[in-house]
């Protein structure tokens, strides 16, 4: 499952940013770091993340990060 996630992610991002370049196998890479590709995970029908997912602050208060704002809705 995780695989398919990858891949249509790719498959969007070419189709909303065509210059971007991401690939699944990079999202892979970072899904396998970050998660063990979501083991133990768990999503509602729609793909949400049942229990939340807690990362640094992305606003630029930590030192080394940088501001990142929401990305548009799909």
């Amino acid at each position: 499952m995780a695989l398919a996630a990858y891949r249509n992610a790719e498959t969007m991002m070419a189709g909303a940013y065509p210059g971007c370049g991401l690939s699944w196998n990079l999202l892979a890479g970072i899904g396998r770091i970050e998660s063990m590709h979501a083991n133990g995970g768990a999503t509602d029908a729609r793909g949400t993340a049942v229990r939340p997912i807690y990362g640094p602050s992305l606003d630029g208060t930590l030192p080394g990060n940088e501001v990142i704002v929401q990305s548009r809705a799909a």
